[in-house]
């Protein structure tokens, strides 16, 4: 429909919707973001000597070992190619973000 035969109402409800869409998903996504914060809040800390003994035990994280995501849309679509399972295997999730 050209812009010109769009009632006045018609164009304000399509702006309304469309700022609705928005803002609702700006604050779902400030939601995920503050939830991440309390999580990583209550988790409780290591002492230098405690992270020493895990390193020794384990060994250090490498690089094949740590997936890093830039936004959490990448996490989610991740997780979602993967069925919504927690532990993605990393190669699929480098493999989707196009990561080598």
């Amino acid at each position: 429909m050209p812009l010109a035969t769009i009632e006045t109402t018609q164009l304000r409800k399509i702006i309304r919707e469309e700022m609705r869409k928005m803002v609702s998903e700006m604050v779902e996504e400030q939601f995920r973001l503050r939830m991440m914060e309390l999580r990583l809040s209550l988790l409780p800390t290591v002492s230098d000597k405690e992270q020493k003994e895990i390193e020794e035990l384990y060994g250090e994280p490498g690089e094949d070992d740590v997936a890093f995501f830039e936004d959490l849309r990448d996490l989610r679509a991740a997780k979602k190619a993967e069925g919504g399972k927690r532990g993605i295997p990393l190669e699929k999730v480098k493999a989707q973000l196009g990561i080598a």
